[in-house]
């Protein structure tokens, strides 16, 4: 029951959304773009970082945008694996409503935990790696 426990916790229940999201990029990636990196001898390291690094970067941008938002709403798993003692963004807005009767706090809280999920959908969504991901299936 300490914080190491409640990230342990947090990132054994995001990975599966993680990899799902990574692998629905990383499938979408042309193998023959990699072949013929190697054909005109390129070293795999090479391959990897001038390549297929830069190809997966949307995914890896979604993948992390999810998993923050996600994150920030995360309130079952370190109450339970915190046992109360480490508090996460929504529980700690739960603590001020329910146990401290500190409805400003809590109100204020909630208020910019919204605008900060907004903020992060907006950007996305005006960003053009995000749209060609979404637009991989569509040609």
């Amino acid at each position: 029951y300490n914080q190491f426990g409640v990230i342990v916790g947090m990132v054994h229940y995001m990975m599966p959304f993680a990899i799902l999201l990574l692998y629905a990029n990383l499938s979408e990636i042309d193998p023959r773009i990699i072949q013929a990196a190697r054909s005109l001898g390129a070293r795999p390291v090479t391959i990897f970082t001038r390549v297929w690094l830069p190809l997966s970067l949307p995914g890896l941008a979604i993948a992390s945008l999810f998993i923050v938002i996600f994150s920030l709403g995360f309130l079952v798993t370190p109450a339970i694996l915190g046992a109360g003692r480490v508090l996460m963004v929504a529980e700690y807005i739960s603590v001020q409503i329910s146990s401290t009767l500190r409805w400003g706090v809590a109100t204020d809280l909630s208020t910019t935990l919204l605008l900060v999920v907004g903020v992060l959908v907006a950007v996305a969504a005006r960003s053009p790696a995000l749209r060609a991901a979404f637009e991989g299936g569509r040609r």
